[in-house]
């Protein structure tokens, strides 16, 4: 993971990659699950103050522990590192969608951020 900071990126920016993005870390995502439960709730690639986020949403039956964000986290990491494919620096964040979840849409194995405005 490269290490976030203020990159001044534009959520236009953000948002133009978040797809692309996605898409990618998903599939590596598929590579660690195996038999743990966990499954990708969302994922979003977002730029706040200046930063960047990409921020991994995990669910599973029964609900989220910590443990499970730990181990998502420690996981995926090399492989983003190894695949190195999103520029520039960023923030990785593993959590839980919360209580209720946040809403989601799923699509040919395509998770997509469903968009909301804060």
């Amino acid at each position: 993971m490269k290490k976030g900071g203020k990159n001044n990126v534009s959520a236009e920016r953000a948002a133009a990659l978040e797809g692309r993005v996605a898409i990618r870390t998903e599939r590596l995502l598929s590579e660690i699950y195996g038999e743990s439960g966990v499954f990708t709730h969302d994922i979003e690639f977002i730029a706040e103050n200046g930063a960047l986020y990409l921020r991994i949403y995990i669910g599973r039956e029964g609900g989220v522990t910590i443990n499970d964000c730990e181990f998502v986290s420690r996981a995926v990491e090399p492989l983003l590192d190894r695949e190195d494919f999103i520029e520039p620096a960023y923030t990785l964040e593993v959590c839980s969608p919360g209580v209720p979840p946040r809403p989601f849409r799923q699509t040919l194995d395509k998770y997509l951020r469903t968009c909301t405005h804060r």
